[in-house]
């Protein structure tokens, strides 16, 4: 349900799922289905639509930027994946509000809140350490590369420019990592099916050892999904698995008469 674009007199409050990318030079990337595209964080930003030539947000699209009312509800708008952070933003200019939340065309960021929970461990972070993506951590886990890009709640602070705190945040869901090793492992069942064919056919040890080496990659990146900590690389496995599959497809179709 959608409700009537609206002008904002005041700006709302609201939160999102974001993370923050890049060693060097840190930058805001939205969680979802848009979370390629980073944006400012320090100034207010307008949307702007990236399929269409019109003013954003508009009913029609999806354009705009996102956000819900409470931290609670961000679980029903998106996948929450581990060490996604939250973004206190105030949303300003046009807004649609929806059942669980808004579309609005100006955004500017208040803070960003961190797990409150060590990304490895589980333990009650107390740093923030920068890498390809930024994580919680404690003390105890600080070790090797880790400490070197350790900084306290302070400095993360300056470094964003916005304040930082850390927080009891939404976590994954499990069966979403259920689903995905069932996925994984119904994938290898697939690659496994060319092999046993195959041995039927009249193929050359070539062929036969090409076909073991693809079904044991697959195997690597179902094991790969399975142990994963977290939900955010089943994607790239998944489509590892593809190509073993299309692989083993094609091997099995030029040993077959």
């Amino acid at each position: 349900m959608t409700l009537p674009i609206d002008e904002v007199d005041e700006p709302l409050r609201s939160v999102k799922l974001a993370e923050i990318r890049g060693i060097v030079a840190p930058r805001v990337h939205p969680i979802g289905r848009y979370r390629r595209r980073a944006y400012e964080h320090l100034e207010p930003t307008t949307a702007r639509c990236h399929h269409r030539s019109h003013d954003a947000p508009a009913i029609e699209c999806t354009c705009g930027f996102h956000a819900v009312r409470h931290v609670d509800q961000l679980p029903e708008v998106t996948t929450v994946v581990a060490d996604s952070v939250v973004l206190d933003v105030e949303l300003s200019g046009t807004v649609v509000e929806h059942e669980h939340g808004y579309r609005a065309e100006q955004q500017s960021v208040l803070g960003v809140r961190f797990p409150a929970a060590c990304s490895w461990c589980g333990a009650e972070a107390t740093r923030v350490v920068a890498g390809r993506i930024w994580r919680s951590s404690c003390a105890r886990c600080l070790t090797g590369a880790r400490r070197g890009r350790a900084m306290t709640r302070a400095d993360a602070t300056a470094r964003l420019g916005v304040d930082v705190v850390f927080d009891r945040l939404p976590t994954e869901r499990r069966r979403h990592h259920v689903l995905g090793s069932l996925r994984a492992i119904g994938m290898l069942g697939l690659a496994l099916l060319p092999l046993l064919l195959l041995g039927r056919a009249d193929a050359s040890k070539v062929t036969a050892a090409a076909m073991v080496a693809v079904v044991l990659c697959s195997a690597v990146w179902c094991a790969a999904t399975v142990l994963a900590r977290s939900i955010r690389p089943h994607r790239s496995f998944f489509v590892a698995q593809s190509g073993c599959l299309f692989a083993a497809s094609l091997l099995l179709m030029a040993a077959t008469p």
